[in-house]
């Protein structure tokens, strides 16, 4: 109750979608992915996407008819960090609402602050934190990546934008990063209460019908290339590298590598074509 949880992704990954499906879920007493929501109600900030898409997305979600959800959109943003109108505003918003949980849809644009000086983002973080406590809800704020790190590297808490203020307070951190279309890793980063994997990742299948959902296969022993080109030359010996490429559902590239680990014997086709087998026990080195 009342923690703050931070997401991060890079622009178009998805943490927008992911963030409204957990709110969904804990709001609407929802399953998702492997939690139950224990029910509520919520109010959204939204200081980025434009009506047409949020229309769309809470549709998808099957939020466009919930009446325990406000969605407040400030496409010019919101001066959290200053004694003005705004945090006088959202201050009896909250009070009045009686809300269980807060997204914060960027972090960013909800303050006139330098988003990477310490002292800026210490003050902001005291705000909400302070209202968290006084209103009782949780907060879900979303934030951007830096530039993507070097090929290969390991995704990490490094590659949130801001200062390490909005971190350092957090009770949950989150990251989600686009492998595929259609297949993203959710990161756990944090987790103060130790509910959550942290150091670990989930593959997560999205479409838009089903949105996110956990990979089943996801951890499990995937069978490689090079084996199953075998099983399939075991199955039916002599069959072209087209073939089996069709067969194994991987590249003819792919199957051209594994059929010359496997010795590259062939035959000669009528038509002048490869037709590749297993080896011969017999001509098999002792």
């Amino acid at each position: 109750l009342g923690m703050r949880t931070v997401l991060g992704a890079h622009t178009g990954e998805g943490k927008t979608t992911l963030a409204l499906e957990m709110m969904a879920a804990a709001v609407q007493s929802r399953e998702w992915l492997e939690w139950t929501g224990a029910g509520g109600t919520a109010l959204v900030i939204d200081a980025e996407q434009g009506l047409r898409t949020i229309k769309r997305r809470l549709r998808e979600i099957g939020l466009d008819k919930a009446d325990n959800i406000d969605y407040l959109r400030v496409p010019d943003g919101l001066e959290l960090d200053q004694d003005g109108s705004d945090a006088v505003q959202l201050d009896a918003l909250l009070a009045s609402g009686n809300y269980s949980l807060v997204v914060a849809d960027p972090l960013y644009k909800l303050h006139r602050g330098d988003s990477n000086e310490e002292r800026h983002a210490v003050d902001l973080m005291r705000r909400l934190d302070r209202w968290r406590d006084q209103h009782g809800f949780a907060l879900l704020m979303l934030v951007h990546l830096r530039k993507p790190p070097p090929q290969g590297a390991k995704f990490s808490l490094h590659e949130f934008f801001g200062s390490g203020a909005y971190l350092r307070g957090a009770e949950v951190a989150l990251g989600i990063r686009r492998m595929t279309p259609g297949y993203s890793r959710l990161h756990f980063f944090k987790d103060r209460d130790g509910g959550l994997p942290v150091g670990e990742s989930w593959g997560l299948i999205f479409d838009r019908n089903d949105g996110f959902r956990r990979d089943p296969d996801d951890g499990k022993d995937r069978e490689t290339a090079l084996v199953k080109v075998q099983r399939a030359l075991s199955e039916q010996p002599g069959q072209s590298q087209e073939t089996l490429a069709k067969i194994t559902g991987v590249s003819v590239r792919t199957v051209r590598k594994a059929v010359k680990e496997l010795g590259d014997v062939f035959d000669t086709g009528p038509n002048g074509e490869k037709l590749y087998r297993l080896p011969d026990a017999s001509t098999d080195p002792d």
